[in-house]
């Protein structure tokens, strides 16, 4: 409750002061993390342009400057819009640094709109303030993702004030005695708008949030044409004017980002290996690296928790608890689906940042599970936490193959070359069912032993060699490759310390 003070005024509570503590804990671990990375533009003499030097950070600021000189080239606006046109009105201002306030906002409203959603589940703003700092910040990899630009941060804003949004709407008194519900549904239309022209992919948490509160307003009869009116009307606001941009850049086109997204594009058949080596354990298919879980073990507890939290809430609860577990198993199955996100790039090229706003979310079922357990009804928690566990001991072994069976990896021993040259080279193999290009169809990682070729669109089948001309060196052609299928075991936790499976093969 809230003291008096000396004139009789409410005086706020510690408690309450919290979330306001931390908003400042979050503005200073964001100007830290920003002023002190090593890639900072102008932090390190030998390469001044920093990350402005790197593939998508030097599009965003080619875009931004380019919006800012009304240049509308298509050449020089290769990502989505959205995030260069918040940049652009920056460039005059701070032209080396045109995003730092972009995404200290987008930061900050990821952190007031996901304490906004956790009121929706009964957890109080002093338990969701310190909560997201632990999740999203804590861990200095992931830190650096909100200072570094990427557009994941403007879009993990919108992603959560659009949970906080729905949730409102569904927490929201009858249409008669709520006053707000128009201008609630108009600028919930426009986060829904603005989402995909961040980032296309964030089109899945629209459909997501807008299907949900359409069966759930029906559901209850709460649906009206002023609503619906006033939704569409706020997506407009944001989709015509930007369609107008789109019209003189690109015409009627598509831009050469759609393009290599198409050509990338996702393996959901290969879904549940690609699951375990970005989640579970990378080795010993990938060289190195380091799983989710082995990095954010915390992570298992809400996995555990969202049986829990969906079972034991009711009415409006239930509905944003569901929401929110469903966009997450949801993105997760589109991004660890996608062929260019690897164990190999996930920590090293900071592709984590695919998942900054899954972070807290995740760490709120974590947070709604050790609750449960506290509680009179700990049953259902507990199943749902030796379940995960079990599920989460699952290992994919590598074992060795002859050319009849299936292969997710080959082996090339004495096959050498750098780095660059090998993982983002242009090489291309052949098997019994045709051609695997690097990249697009499989990935080529140096090991100890020499050059290995990991299947992502499928399996290897039959013998498999260099394709004419798409070898590494002429050397490679002679080298008979080994062979590695995949064998499905229980065990201790890969996840969990000593971390032992680097010891097997194929890895040494």
């Amino acid at each position: 409750m809230n003291e008096l003070n000396a004139s009789g005024q409410a005086r706020p509570s510690a408690l309450q002061l919290v979330p306001w503590l931390g908003a400042v804990v979050v503005v200073v671990l964001y100007l830290g993390y920003y002023l002190g990375d090593p890639s900072l533009p102008g932090n390190n003499p030998a390469y001044p342009l920093g990350w402005w030097g790197w593939f998508d950070q030097g599009k965003y600021i080619q875009s931004a400057q380019a919006l800012w000189a009304h240049h509308f080239s298509p050449a020089l606006n290769w990502f989505p819009l959205g995030y260069s046109l918040l940049a652009a009105p920056f460039i005059g201002m701070l032209p080396m640094h045109p995003f730092f306030f972009v995404d200290l906002a987008g930061l900050l409203i990821a952190y007031a709109a996901f304490q906004s959603f956790a009121l929706r589940l009964a957890v109080r703003r002093h338990w969701s303030a310190p909560l997201f700092i632990l999740t999203a910040m804590a861990d200095q990899r992931l830190a650096r993702t909100w200072a570094v630009p990427w557009n994941t941060t403007a879009s993990a804003a919108l992603i959560w004030l659009s949970f906080a949004g729905t949730a409102a709407q569904l927490a929201a008194p009858a249409p008669a005695q709520d006053r707000w519900r128009l201008p609630r549904l108009f600028g919930l239309g426009a986060v829904f708008g603005a989402m995909p022209l961040v980032r296309p992919t964030d089109a899945l948490i629209t459909a997501l949030c807008g299907g949900t509160l359409l069966i759930a307003e029906f559901g209850r009869r709460r649906v009206r044409w002023q609503d619906a009116a006033a939704l569409v009307g706020g997506g407009l606001i944001v989709l015509l004017p930007y369609g107008l941009l789109y019209l003189r850049i690109y015409g009627l086109h598509e831009t050469a980002y759609v393009i290599q997204s198409g050509r990338l594009g996702f393996a959901f058949s290969e879904f549940p290996w690609k699951a375990y080596v970005l989640l579970i354990d990378p080795r010993p298919w990938f060289p190195s690296g380091v799983g989710l879980l082995a990095r954010c073990p915390w992570i298992a507890l809400g996995i555990a928790g969202v049986v829990p939290a969906i079972l034991q809430t009711s009415g409006p609860a239930r509905w944003s608890a569901s929401l929110l577990a469903v966009a997450i198993v949801s993105y997760c199955v589109v991004f660890f689906s996608y062929i260019d996100l690897l164990p190999s790039g996930l920590w090293m090229y900071a592709n984590v940042h695919y998942f900054q706003w899954v972070f807290p979310g995740v760490g709120l079922f974590a947070f709604l599970l050790l609750r449960a357990l506290r509680g009179s009804e700990r049953r259902v928690a507990l199943v749902s936490l030796v379940a995960t566990l079990i599920v989460l001991s699952v290992r994919i072994e590598a074992v060795p193959v002859g050319n009849r069976s299936p292969a997710r990896m080959v082996q090339f021993p004495g096959v050498t070359g750098s780095w660059g040259h090998i993982y983002f080279g242009n090489e291309v193999l052949r098997d019994a069912r045709g051609t695997m290009t690097n990249i697009i169809q499989m990935r080529l990682l140096p090991d100890g032993e020499g050059v290995r070729a990991i299947a992502l669109r499928r399996m290897f089948a039959g013998p498999v060699r260099w394709a004419p001309g798409g070898a590494p060196s002429p050397q490679a052609q002679t080298v008979v490759p080994k062979r590695w299928g995949e064998r499905i075991t229980f065990g201790y936790p890969l996840w969990l310390p000593p971390y032992s499976s680097g010891a097997l093969p194929p890895h040494r």
